[in-house]
């Protein structure tokens, strides 16, 4: 679960999803990573 939550923080930066909002002039972007297995659950 955690280099899946490592994967998706990377995917999150190489593509760039942060950026619009910055267009927008968002002063606070916080990025998570939420990984779901079953009844268990980690955020990152």
């Amino acid at each position: 679960m955690e280099s899946l939550a490592s994967v998706a923080l990377n995917q999150m930066k190489e593509k760039g999803y942060y950026k619009e909002l910055e267009l927008d002039k968002v002063q606070s972007i916080k990025e998570y990573a939420v990984v779901f297995c079953g009844k268990k659950c980690i955020v990152r």
